[in-house]
């Protein structure tokens, strides 16, 4: 399904002109299908020489009406400075620019391209950055062209295609695919096949502590929308893999750890303390195998100075074998 293009602009500025380093927003345009656009602006870590946008998906409707949603848009970014002629003083060259009104000195292009990205509930477009070297108000003027779009709406009951009711914990209540979640998780496929559990006789399943943007983003990878890990933060994905692993989606839970396991040494190493607790042997191994030794002999060290006897009471038997294994190899 096409759409026509959404015009977006937002205007910001640099904090010697007036303006400060939070985030601001747009208002949301209306694409039709229940899907609205923002965009979002932000003076990056407060410098004013380095500005930072963001293309936004209407989350609050999302969350309101229940919906995956997959789009391949193409997106033309135009952003223009315009100079704060104060900050020269008396300089007579500026005031007779400004007088003359030389819209070159007075305006600025500094970005004009086009680009192409995959949007879906795991993802909002997180543009970049454009630096600029002088203070006044940037502009940005954003064209979204949404090429192809999916979208499923999960907030009613079909018979045969969304036949399976979860309650979320705010009361709400999504319709799924009984056939789907069955296929992939071994939870599920216990839960609502079978007679022996109310679930599978009520075609009711109520899910505590599940949030729906955690889980539309499981939903998304087994309706068929793929899922770029690398648009999540490693908060937003520890909670995805939390919920995979708590209803067993493990088709889901391999391909996390598979890209976890292949990011640089300093950011997969963020990742240790859930590979143990998840017991991901794989990607604990990986952690360990490229770990500074004075690191490894630190966590050895520290599971000592917490009290315990045995490193097996901090530590489960994989991860020792992996530490014990780093070590030797660093000759014991």
């Amino acid at each position: 399904m096409a759409s026509n293009a959404v015009a977006l602009f937002i205007s910001i500025d640099s904090p010697q002109n007036g303006g400060n380093s939070q985030t601001i927003r747009s208002d949301w345009i209306d694409a039709g299908d229940a899907v609205k656009w923002r965009l979002s602006a932000k003076w990056k870590n407060g410098h004013w020489s380095e500005a930072e946008l963001g293309i936004e998906r209407n989350e609050a409707t999302e969350n309101e009406m229940k919906t995956l949603l997959w789009a391949d848009v193409d997106y033309h970014i135009l952003a223009i400075l315009r100079r704060d002629s104060r900050r020269y003083g008396n300089n007579q060259q500026v005031l007779m620019n400004v007088l003359n009104e030389d819209h070159s000195f007075k305006e600025q292009r500094i970005c004009d391209e086009v680009k192409s990205a995959m949007i879906s509930n795991a993802s909002n477009v997180i543009y970049g950055t454009v630096s600029i070297r002088e203070t006044g108000t940037l502009t940005f003027y954003v064209s979204i062209c949404i090429k192809r779009q999916r979208l499923i709406r999960m907030d009613e009951f079909i018979d045969g295609v969304a036949d399976l009711e979860l309650q979320l914990d705010d009361g709400s209540k999504v319709f799924v695919s009984k056939l789907i979640l069955s296929l992939h998780s071994e939870f599920f496929a216990s839960l609502v096949t079978s007679a022996a559990f109310v679930e599978g006789r009520t075609g009711v399943c109520k899910l505590p502590n599940v949030k729906w943007a955690h889980l539309s983003i499981v939903l998304q990878r087994f309706y068929g929308f793929p899922i770029e890990f690398k648009c999540l933060s490693n908060e937003r994905l520890t909670e995805i893999i939390e919920l995979a692993n708590r209803f067993q989606f493990d088709l889901l839970v391999a391909e996390i750890v598979k890209y976890i396991t292949g990011l640089e040494k300093t950011e997969r190493e963020k990742w240790f303390d859930v590979a143990e607790r998840y017991q991901f042997s794989t990607l604990m191994a990986a952690i360990l195998r490229n770990m500074d030794i004075s690191a490894v002999k630190a966590l050895f060290n520290q599971a000592m100075e917490e009290g315990h006897t045995n490193i097996l009471q901090k530590y489960s038997p994989d991860t020792v074998n992996a530490i014990m294994k780093r070590l030797c190899s660093n000759g014991c």
